[in-house]
């Protein structure tokens, strides 16, 4: 899912579709140019250790925390 963008979401526990607005969620900060890859491969673990410390652009660090979110859920 990206926080940018309604998501179509498949709840397998209520058997149901719905579509996730970030928006709707308070998300919805920065662009498509925020998720662009590094330009560089040797900065990959850099900006991959920045990302999840929460040190990137809003588009990015929202995503990950959204999508970090839908796992949480779906484990229980």
């Amino acid at each position: 899912m990206l926080s940018i963008a309604p998501s179509d979401v498949y709840d397998s526990g209520d058997d149901k579709e719905f579509t996730l607005d970030p928006r709707e969620l308070g998300l919805g900060a920065g662009s498509f140019d925020d998720l662009l890859p590094v330009a560089d491969l040797d900065d990959t673990v850099g900006n991959f250790l920045e990302l999840i410390g929460g040190d990137g652009p809003a588009a990015a660090i929202e995503s990950i925390r959204l999508n970090g979110a839908a796992l949480a859920i779906n484990a229980g």
